[in-house]
């Protein structure tokens, strides 16, 4: 809840950043998104981010 707010504060989606907090929770080290918004803002709160192409 608290990372999709900070996110939705920052100018993103709140969605971006509770997926991206579930898969860091999981074990997962990278989101991998096509919304180069998210890519651009969730590296600010120290998540490594990669755009699909």
């Amino acid at each position: 809840m608290e990372a999709g707010l900070a996110q939705l504060e920052a100018g993103g989606d709140f969605a971006d950043a509770v997926i991206a907090h579930e898969g860091q929770w999981l074990g997962g080290h990278i989101f991998v998104s096509f919304d180069r918004q998210a890519v651009a803002l969730l590296p600010m709160r120290g998540v490594a981010a990669e755009l699909l192409r």
